[in-house]
């Protein structure tokens, strides 16, 4: 015996062992223990060991991207069948199922097992799956494109997981906290999750994860055009993959180094890291990585030339995305044609190719890419001198890039508006705004594009007639074309030279540069920060240049400073790598001596006079997540008074503009507002009639989905004004302006239900003598309800299924076509119980119950049921031009107290019959009842609720309901009069009062007093 207790105690050693490995990021040797475990045959997959090992082994082949083996591992269970496990295991295989669901790429399976698994979870207080739960609704919801839902669910994640300690898991969740706040353009959160992660990350051996994150905050950094940074963090990727690699991730890797040497003219580096990662995408024989890298040659290419090469590559990347139907990379690939063709001044191919990215990009809904789609456009006319398309399409994109944290596609929208400036209106401003994008390029270390910037500048002074100082500028952009290697721009600059050169007078000669010393004019530079004020990213970099400009500074730089005192370069200009590192030890010393003095205002100016010669450092604004903004300036150490009130307004300028940009953040972030939190506070759903507390849950739900384009499926039963919900939504959702269409599944005939859903072309079937649109497509854009969708034919749910999952409907005898509907499904049937039974698909139902508001019957929401009275008391009223004096408070005892089993809709039917067979001018009575409420009446209405047995039992929530019960049993026992009610229940009436507000039960103060 004491030896199978031995046994018993060694093999959960080893349960803990394995755990412990993997909250270290061993995963393979956490694999090899949970092998070793299961494969000794002493824990059957039922037993509690079994499933916890089991689940754990799952997870573990899911993080080193063995989903096959995972699926193995959970074979012995039926998620439609875990009744017979204790409720904790059955949570913990629910989790497990959720996540595997995610990685099949079946999020609405994903998310309804996670929220089942959530809701047996919250009460065991297992806090280490609610981590894992939570974090695996967070992922679903981001594939789903729920990006608050998401943010939300992984803020829930990080909580749980640090209740739990578990450091690995809080870092993974970081990480992808940080993709979403890099979705909703807030890349300075993004960098703060990425290094929280990092820090947390610090004590395990997950090189591969660090890889991840340093991988996503070089594409951040990437993407902002920072590539300096970007490029330093994807070296330090690449470092840690050297002890733990992974072909993926190091091929990313590569490529996105090859990305930042184009931009940044270093074409040789670039050569190599895209050879290394195509070379991985052919030795694992991975089609859509090769496609995705050979793209990036293709660019390489084009900048170098050989327009023939580059083309050749590109149109073998958009194959081979066609090919295995990867939109977004055929949009890159479309993009990077047109912008081969542009290069190659074959505008007719370029705007084409644009074009069809700009449609594609739309479809996918990939903002980023439709707006470099949007530029092309632009740079296309502008090269077709057709001015007004490409100016159109130029505020097209500028408009759109507005909202979205890319600086290096603002410097390509700045240099198309410089040019159509400088040609129709203001040649001055014109010039001006050819000087600030080149420095952009400049401050972004973007070579080619400094020069195809100078160049373009040289070809708006041409049409000035300005030869003298265009000669100088094609001459500037040919020598650096030819340091790049750029054969053919820079051939093309020396054409443009000559011919300059040619046009200008022998006497006429450039004007040399000279040096200003007369100060800046300060509105040109206040308006171009404030112009700035959309996005936080934008006003550090403007507010960088401006300051330059105001100080006559040789250079400048923004940098991040972290809670712990990291110092990060958001943004620098004219500073070498010895630049940067003077620059942050610079302000390294200030901040430390501004902590140890508290200095601010005043003192902080008085600070910069002692400060070493040249450098200027200034406090700008604290970050949302810890630590401040700085600015730096090598600039003379003498600075005039007239220059530091320009530098001083300036920064004036930012901090206003930063407060207004976090005050933005912070009301998107917000939770909807719910009115019913607030006492007598009106409802935004005016239609719905409700004041419950069971109904406020509705409502608050109905306030977050609102202007939502997911599927929501309404349970309720019949009668509890689903309809009406549904009508609520839309008349509240940004389709208000659209058709609201309710379909009833189960009065469409079955034979019919298809054509009067997807429509039919005449002629595709017997009696088809006229074409015929269908409900969906009458929707579009708007509303479409489905109600009784447990009803739906089931030769018919697939097709419902296609539509639900890609917006895609087939018409009898028509081809495919997309359709923008949102659906609203609604059901009094048991779902989950038809799947069981085979009457209902189940990847239908997962799709479905996505998103889920369970409307409670009208004998759960009593307190209501006076107000749910007047207003079909008035209504009715004044549809039959009656006038009633009201209803008696006996009468209306009568009908708080009666069950309702046909709910709202029998509620409404009763007043209906009163209203009509009563006189006008009278009090409606308990006479005027029907006989089932009076009778029912006449037996005590026994305290109900309801018990699940095969869930956890949660005595303090019954003790409650029956509670909040008992109150309103009372309260209409006694016709809502508070003292007799209070009496009867043995409690003072002032505590009665404090119940009542407590539970939020309504009565009517007319009914208090005591009769004489």
């Amino acid at each position: 015996m004491s030896q199978i207790f031995a046994n018993d105690s060694a093999r959960s050693e080893l349960l803990v062992r394995a755990q412990q490995s993997t909250d270290r990021g061993d995963l393979k040797g956490a694999q090899k223990l949970l092998l070793d475990l299961i494969g000794s045959g002493h824990d059957v997959a039922e037993s509690e060991r079994g499933v916890q090992a089991r689940v754990q082994l799952a997870e573990v082949y899911e993080g080193l991207s063995h989903y096959d083996d995972a699926d193995d591992v959970l074979a012995p269970y039926d998620v439609r069948n875990l009744d017979n496990l204790p409720t904790h295991l059955r949570g913990q295989l629910l989790v497990a199922f959720g996540s595997h669901a995610y990685w099949q790429d079946d999020f609405p399976r994903s998310v309804t097992l996670l929220n089942r698994a959530k809701e047996i979870l919250e009460p065991t207080g297992d806090v280490v799956n609610l981590a894992r739960a939570y974090h695996s609704l967070g992922r679903a919801y981001w594939a789903l494109d729920e990006i608050a839902l998401a943010r939300e669910h992984y803020e829930l994640a990080i909580e749980w997981g640090r209740r739990a300690r578990k450091d690995r898991s809080v870092a993974i969740s970081y990480m992808n906290l940080g993709l979403v706040a890099r979705q909703e353009g807030d890349v300075d959160e993004a960098g703060m999750c990425y290094r929280r992660a990092l820090r947390l990350l610090r004590n395990t051996t997950d090189e591969v994860t660090r890889a991840r994150l340093q991988t996503n905050q070089g594409v951040m950094q990437l993407l902002q055009g920072n590539f300096y940074e970007a490029a330093n963090s994807l070296r330090r990727a690449l470092d840690h993959l050297a002890s733990a690699p992974s072909d993926h991730l190091t091929g990313i890797v590569y490529n996105n180094l090859a990305v930042i040497s184009i931009y940044t003219g270093e074409w040789s580096e670039a050569e190599s890291h895209i050879q290394q990662a195509l070379e991985i995408a052919r030795r694992v024989e991975h089609r859509l990585w090769e496609g995705e890298w050979t793209e990036t040659l293709g660019n390489l290419r084009a900048h170098q030339g050989r327009t023939k090469e580059a083309n050749e590559h590109l149109r073998f990347a958009l194959a081979r995305a066609k090919e295995l139907n990867s939109k977004k990379d055929e949009t890159q690939a479309l993009c990077s044609l047109s912008r081969l063709w542009l290069m190659a001044r074959n505008t007719h191919l370029a705007l084409t190719y644009a074009r069809n990215a700009r449609e594609l990009a739309r479809e996918i809904k990939d903002e980023r890419l439709a707006s470099e789609a949007a530029i092309l456009m632009a740079e296309g006319y502008r090269r077709s001198d057709k001015w007004m398309p490409a100016e159109d399409w130029a505020k097209v994109a500028q408009e759109e890039l507005e909202q979205l944290p890319y600086p290096y596609l603002d410097a390509l929208v700045q240099k198309n508006i410089a040019a159509f400036t400088s040609r129709r209106r203001d040649p001055s401003r014109g010039e001006r705004l050819f000087k600030q994008a080149e420095e952009v390029f400049r401050s972004m270390n973007a070579a080619y594009q400094t020069a195809v910037t100078v160049f373009e500048h040289g070809e708006s002074l041409v049409r000035r007639g300005e030869h003298a100082q265009a000669f100088e500028r094609f001459t500037e952009a040919a020598e650096q074309f030819h340091k790049l290697g750029a054969q053919l721009d820079a051939e093309r600059s020396e054409r443009e030279a000559q011919r300059a050169s040619d046009k200008t007078p022998a006497w006429q000669l450039a004007q040399p540069a000279s040096i200003s010393l007369v100060p800046p004019d300060v509105a040109p530079l206040v308006m171009q920060v404030l112009q700035a004020a959309s996005g936080r990213e934008r006003v550090l970099r403007e507010l960088m240049f401006a300051a330059k400009q105001a100080l006559g500074a040789d250079a400048a730089a923004i940098f991040a400073a972290d809670d712990e005192g990291q110092l990060y370069a958001q943004a620098t200009i004219d500073l070498d790598e010895a630049g940067r590192e003077h620059a942050s030890a610079a302000i390294a010393q200030h901040l430390a001596k501004e902590r140890a003095a508290g200095r601010s205002g005043k003192e902080e100016r008085a600070f910069h006079a002692r400060a070493p010669v040249a450098d200027h450092c200034h406090t700008l604004a604290p970050r949302r997540s810890g630590g401040a903004f700085v600015l730096y300036l090598r600039a003379p150490a003498t600075v005039s008074e007239r220059r530091a009130e320009i530098l001083e307004a300036l920064i004036g300028c930012a901090r206003l503009a930063l407060q207004m940009i976090d005050l933005r953040t912070d009301m998107r972030r917000a939770r909807p507002f719910n009115p019913l939190a607030l006492p007598d506070a009106q409802n935004r759903f005016q239609k719905v009639i409700a004041a419950s507390f069971v109904m406020r849950d509705v409502l608050a739900r109905m306030e977050r989905l609102k202007d939502s384009d997911a599927t929501i499926l309404l349970l309720g039963e019949s009668g509890t004004g689903k309809e009406i919900i549904a009508q609520s939504l839309h008349e509240e959702s940004n389709r208000r302006e659209k058709i609201f269409l309710p379909f009833n599944c189960t009065a469409a005939p079955r034979e019919l239900a298809e054509s009067q859903l997807f429509g039919h072309k005449k002629g595709s079937f017997t009696g088809a003598i006229n074409d015929q649109r269908g409900i969906i497509r009458a929707a579009e854009g708007g509303t479409l309800f489905l109600d009784e969708i447990g009803d739906l034919p089931s030769e018919i749910q697939p097709k419902l299924l296609r539509f639900l999952q890609g917006g895609e409907i087939m018409p009898l005898g028509e081809n495919p076509r997309k359709v923008d509907v949102r659906v609203i499904a609604a059901t009094n049937r048991d779902l989950e119980q038809d799947v069981r039974q085979g009457r209902f698909r189940e990847d239908l139902y997962y799709r479905l119950n996505t998103f889920v508001i369970k409307i409670p019957p009208l004998r759960d929401r009593t307190e209501d049921i006076p107000l749910l009275v007047s207003y079909f008391l008035e209504d009715t009223c004044r549809r039959n031009n009656r006038q009633l004096a009201g209803i008696t408070p006996e009468a209306m005892g009568y009908l708080a107290r009666y069950q309702w089993p046909g709910n709202v809709r029998q509620l409404k039917s009763e007043i209906e019959r009163i209203v009509v067979f009563a006189e006008d001018g009278q009090y409606v009575g308990a006479e005027s009842l029907s006989s089932d409420i009076l009778n029912s009446a006449a037996t005590p209405a026994p305290v109900h609720f309801n018990l699940d047995f095969s869930k956890q039992i949660n005595i303090k929530e019954i003790l409650i309901e029956v509670e909040r019960q008992l109150l309103t049993e009372a309260l209409a026992r006694h016709n809502g009069n508070v003292t007799r009610a209070a009496d009867q229940l043995g409690l003072r009436r002032q505590t009665l009062d404090y119940k009542l507000r407590r539970f939020h039960i309504a009565h009517q103060p007319g009914n208090d007093e005591e009769e004489g």
